[in-house]
């Protein structure tokens, strides 16, 4: 199949949460992928889901989702990049030049991946550039410029995806693990958790849980026992109790570290916690 000009139609959307809010609002959607920089809540019509940064999403259609907004800072930048695309184009990028029809099979349900660090970078280089790429004015050879990248894209996400299901048992297993300790220092945010105890407990050295933890959860253990203890700090608040009982609730060793950590992670000091 030859194609002499681009089918319509193609977007890619840097996310802030004015977008998320405008994606709420709208009745209508193609299918999309969602690229996740940022910890994004999601609802379907059949569940919750929490989204780790740098994870990969397939939205059918058919699927409708909504995103929470309300722990999300409107300042907020760069939640990450949303790519909709039409049935034309979606039937034109599987089947021209060499036909892929392993790119529908990326739409087929809802499926979420996390991806590494070095494929993340990738990925994020490819969408910013088609971010960028759009803005120029619209040519012929702009759109199939486009075009390419958005082939590029989703070939290498099918790529990835098919990565996961050659081998589901290894990687299921590490993931359970992951899971396991992320459980645990939810459970335990209030009372100290050095790397230590977490390495005793689940009887890893700390160096191997940080780089199992940073390929489920692309974070360290320390930053996202920060994280969480500031995210929990925010509910409390956000629920009439006071600063001095939240910092201590929450595992904090002393106001100071609780205050620059805080402000650190939000851009606003606690006590302003309540005009945003």
């Amino acid at each position: 199949m030859s194609l002499l000009s681009v089918p319509y139609r193609i977007k890619v959307t840097a996310l802030k949460k004015d977008n998320l809010l405008t994606y709420n609002r709208s009745l209508y959607h193609r299918q999309e992928m969602l690229f996740s920089q940022k910890a994004l809540e999601l609802q379907t019509p059949n569940q919750s889901l929490t989204l780790q940064s740098q994870q990969v999403v397939s939205l059918p259609a058919n699927i409708r989702v909504n995103f929470k907004t309300d722990k999300i800072d409107k300042d907020q930048e760069h939640l990450g990049f949303l790519l909709a695309i039409g049935d034309p184009y979606l039937e034109a990028v599987s089947d021209s030049f060499i036909a892929t029809p392993e790119i529908n099979q990326l739409f087929a349900k809802m499926q979420i991946l996390s991806v590494d660090r070095h494929d993340w970078k990738y990925l994020n280089q490819v969408l910013t550039e088609m971010n960028q790429t759009q803005s120029y004015a619209k040519t012929q050879l702009q759109q199939k410029r486009l075009f390419a990248l958005t082939c590029q894209l989703l070939v290498d996400c099918c790529h990835l995806f098919e990565q996961k299901h050659l081998h589901p048992h290894i990687r299921d297993q590490r993931y359970e693990l992951a899971t396991a300790i992320a459980q645990f220092i939810d459970s335990h945010l209030a009372e100290d958790l050095p790397l230590s105890l977490i390495s005793k407990r689940f009887a890893y050295s700390s160096s191997t849980l940080n780089r199992l933890f940073e390929e489920f959860y692309h974070s360290t253990l320390h930053q996202y026992i920060i994280n969480k203890r500031l995210e929990r700090a925010q509910d409390l608040i956000s629920q009439g109790e006071s600063i001095q009982n939240t910092w201590q609730k929450v595992g904090f060793n002393d106001y100071s570290s609780f205050y620059r950590a805080f402000k650190k992670h939000y851009h606003y000091p606690p006590h302003d916690l309540r005009k945003h």
